[in-house]
């Protein structure tokens, strides 16, 4: 793969990427330029890259031999710094199938008008995740989690109210025990990352103020989560509460650098 590397565009500098067993899936654009957005899948003999339409690609992912790409579109389709009123945003399925055949289409209901950072969050955009069938994100600003089944006939974003419920509950508590203000204080702009374990999904919320760690089982319910405090020093205690936020258990480690779910 490394000598492939050589054939690649000069702003190739990808912040989405997939993996399967048999290829590495990619997606780079020239974001100063129009119609530059590509999706690029190596394997260790070759390289392909596919033409997209949109600014920028939020996720990628794969069921059976059809690849998925979840893409950000807009009425300038050219590379704005901040999100602009006057300027409106969508977001379209891109689909790949065997033979190299690219499809796009409209997410039904993604389409607004950029007052907030819905598509783009503080890093310049979202944190999206590809479990399972489907693509999952939180927009905070909006105070909404969301889910794109890449499987339906027709591609819809849907908002997940139970799982933002949930979420909110989560961090209401974790606000209470690291004694922030309140949860608007402490939720802030930060999206959630959303992580397949299993049948489920497991979502953390964290900031400079805050760390949890959610865990919702194959029904999208919550099934318990985990909450560090404090933040700072060498040890510091997870704490677990189950679905109704009452308390189990208090386990003092050390602090770690990262908590990364495998």
């Amino acid at each position: 793969m490394v000598s492939l590397a050589s054939s690649l565009p000069y702003y190739y500098e990808p912040r989405v990427v997939y993996t399967t067993d048999e290829a590495v899936f990619s997606a780079a654009g020239d974001y100063v330029a129009k119609n530059t957005l590509k999706i690029f899948q190596f394997t260790a003999s070759e390289m392909k890259e596919f033409d997209v339409e949109g600014l920028y690609v939020l996720s990628i992912g794969v069921v059976d031999d059809t690849v998925y790409a979840l893409v950000v579109e807009s009425s300038n389709q050219g590379f704005v710094s901040e999100p602009q009123s006057n300027i409106t945003y969508w977001l379209s399925l891109v689909t790949i199938d065997n033979t190299g055949t690219v499809k796009q289409q409209l997410v039904v209901n993604s389409e607004m008008v950029a007052q907030h950072q819905m598509y783009h969050g503080e890093a310049g955009y979202v944190p999206t995740s590809f479990i399972h069938d489907s693509f999952y994100f939180e927009a905070p600003c909006y105070s909404a989690f969301y889910r794109v089944q890449v499987t339906a006939t027709t591609p819809v974003l849907k908002s997940m109210t139970a799982i933002q419920d949930d979420l909110n509950k989560v961090l209401s508590t974790t606000c209470t025990v690291n004694q922030s203000y309140s949860i608007e204080g402490c939720r802030f702009l930060v999206p959630a990352k959303v992580y397949g374990y299993g049948n489920y999904l497991a979502i953390i919320v964290e900031d400079s103020f805050y760390h949890a760690i959610a865990a919702f089982n194959d029904k999208q319910q919550l099934a318990g989560f985990i909450v560090r405090d404090p933040l700072e020093g060498e040890k510091t205690n997870f704490i677990t509460f189950d679905a109704s936020a009452t308390k189990l258990n208090t386990f003092e480690l050390t602090s770690p650098v990262q908590v990364i779910i495998p």
